[in-house]
């Protein structure tokens, strides 16, 4: 079952099922295409733009990072329910420029990138914190596409979890 901001969107169901279709053809399409550490890199820059705009409490940074279209989703949690909201792009880029008395501080390691041509996808651990405190964990998986030569977040899933958190690493 889909749950939206209160209301069922088929076209966010068939946005969703398309980027998972791609991903899907990419990592088995692409995975034989060799890959330099440069295009790891451009692909990974929005990426840390978002997570330093997270930190620096910078709004027009964050949505520098993202797409036209961009989407934010989470996996199913403990309840089973996939959780899509059309909004939650905007919410998310307003919250990372509010007032707030602590840092954000979304810190990954050990992300896997595949790139082919224009269509990037990177899974990735993190750990966040609020200042010091550790609020959770978890796995992020990125969607991104190269638009007029510079890579753009289109699609975020995650998941969470409070337990069982990795010590967080930095790479």
């Amino acid at each position: 079952m889909m749950r939206g901001s209160g209301r069922w969107s088929s076209s966010g169901v068939r946005a969703t099922l398309a980027v998972a279709v791609v991903s899907a053809v990419s990592g088995w399409y692409g995975s034989g295409a060799a890959q330099t550490v440069e295009q790891e890199r451009a692909v990974m820059a929005p990426i840390h733009r978002l997570f330093d705009a997270m930190r620096t409490g910078d709004s027009a940074q964050a949505r520098a990072a993202f797409g036209p279209f961009a989407r934010l989703s989470r996996a199913p949690g403990e309840d089973g329910e996939f959780q899509i909201d059309d909004d939650a792009i905007e919410r998310f880029i307003g919250a990372i420029g509010g007032e707030r008395e602590e840092v954000w501080d979304e810190r990954i390691w050990d992300w896997d990138v595949k790139v082919d041509g224009h269509l990037a996808s990177v899974w990735v651990p993190y750990a966040f914190y609020i200042g010091e405190r550790l609020s959770h964990c978890g796995v992020d998986a990125f969607q991104l596409v190269r638009l007029r030569g510079e890579w753009k977040i289109v699609h975020v899933m995650d998941t969470r979890r409070a337990e069982a958190c990795p010590a967080a690493r930095h790479r």
